[in-house]
């Protein structure tokens, strides 16, 4: 289970540019100060989840607007994106 968060870890750090801390793997939405923002706007933002030997997850940044997933979205992640974009 934690080779996949820090796989996920990984590519989140390489496609930001910056360290970032362990992503949390609950399946909810999580926002974290992204380079060049302004300190406390949050606008990067991810969903890990966990499913026993299986794992999703997606990221983005409400700043420039892109998103990348590592599996089709189901319904409970297409639900949490639409909330993690709705909440700024």
């Amino acid at each position: 289970m934690a080779n996949h968060a820090i796989q996920f870890h990984k590519v989140l750090q390489d496609a930001f540019g910056q360290q970032l801390p362990m992503p949390v793997p609950d399946g909810q939405p999580h926002h974290f100060n992204a380079y060049g923002d302004e300190p406390g706007t949050l606008k990067g933002w991810y969903i890990l989840r966990l499913d026993g030997s299986s794992a999703s997850g997606c990221f983005g940044s409400l700043k420039v607007g892109n998103v990348w997933h590592s599996s089709p979205i189901d319904q409970q992640e297409a639900e949490l994106l639409e909330e993690a974009h709705t909440d700024e």
